[in-house]
């Protein structure tokens, strides 16, 4: 059976919204597939013109495509039954994979998984300036930096306000699979019932959901590293020419389920990013607003997705309430 002719479920995004929680939570459960590379990245296009990001990382992502047999690769210790999983957060935002995982696997599962874009763009800059590196020293400059149009053409890790544009993501997939192969999820729902969560995922991809494989950790938060911590991570993340020296003497898999482990310990000992400053979040919320209105219709014409069940309508209803919060202050204080 050729890796086309299996079963798959490609979980697309968005970064930050619990992709890789919700990857080791659907993985564990028995007749699936996670390979450790969570983020092969297979299916991205042509992005030769997306090379303006912060060097040498951005290289390294240009140079890291895999070939069609690496990828199959990925999979072959699965079994002939399993449902294989691609959970590859760059897909979502790349207009060109959509069409590519409909070519590769037409009657293939998409999960989206979407938080507010306020807060998720916030906490991508975090992920990324404490491994990688992002070139600006504060979210503020960063944000700057993508709004002057800076980071047009650059590799879409480091274009953090882009991310949040779920009404154009979700177009570009709905334009290449029907919603009924579509299942969005609440990162909100992700995070205070889990369980559930999970559960509503195995039913949408036709697999029996075992609550006793179920884990309450989650993958995969943003921490901000110490100095030593933070050096270390950007050596494991980053290239070097020690690391090409020794990369043909130890099988992929083992130096990528090292690396997983290794990076999954560095976490635990990181502290969480202060919280926002409210004149960015103020400027993000207006930045957002018209693409969550659109966000929000997409959601109940696609989806069906009414009320309390549309995640883009609590996060419009949730700013109203702060905006007439914040005008009953003022009254009070004068």
């Amino acid at each position: 059976m050729s890796l086309q002719d299996r079963k798959f479920c490609f979980i697309v995004g968005a970064m930050k919204a619990g992709t890789s929680t919700l990857a080791a939570q659907l993985g564990r459960q028995d007749g699936t597939y996670l390979p450790v590379l969570k983020e092969p990245n297979y299916f991205r296009g042509n992005l030769l013109s997306l090379i303006d990001g912060p060097s040498p990382h951005a290289t390294q992502f240009m140079a890291s495509h895999m070939s069609g047999e690496d990828y199959a690769a990925l999979f072959n210790p699965a079994k002939a039954t399993d449902l294989l999983i691609d959970a590859s957060t760059s897909y979502l935002v790349n207009p060109q994979s959509p069409g590519q995982v409909r070519n590769f696997a037409p009657d293939a599962r998409i999960v989206v998984s979407l938080r507010d874009p306020t807060e998720r763009a916030y906490s991508a800059y975090n992920f990324v300036a404490s491994g990688v590196g992002d070139p600006e020293q504060t979210f503020a400059a960063a944000v700057a930096s993508e709004q002057s149009g800076q980071r047009e053409q650059w590799v879409f890790g480091w274009r953090h306000l882009y991310g949040g544009l779920y009404d154009r993501h979700l177009r570009s997939w709905l334009n290449a699979f029907p919603a009924e192969q579509i299942l969005v999820v609440d990162f909100a729902n992700l995070v205070s019932d889990g369980e559930a969560a999970i559960e509503q995922v195995c039913k949408f991809m036709g697999i029996d959901y075992d609550s006793q494989k179920f884990s309450p950790e989650v993958e995969n938060a943003t921490s901000l590293p110490h100095p030593i911590n933070g050096q270390l991570r950007r050596a494991l993340l980053g290239p070097s020419a020690l690391k090409a020296a020794i990369k043909p003497l130890i099988p992929s898999r083992l130096r990528l389920y090292a690396k997983k482990e290794t990076l999954r310990g560095l976490r635990k000992f990181g502290q969480k990013p202060d919280k926002m400053p409210d004149t960015i979040r103020s400027m993000l919320d207006d930045h957002y607003r018209e693409s969550m209105q659109e966000t929000e219709r997409l959601l109940e014409k696609a989806f069906g997705l009414n009320g309390e069940a549309n995640p883009a309508t609590r996060w419009l209803q949730s700013r109203q309430s702060s905006q007439m919060q914040a005008r009953n202050d003022g009254i009070l204080e004068k």
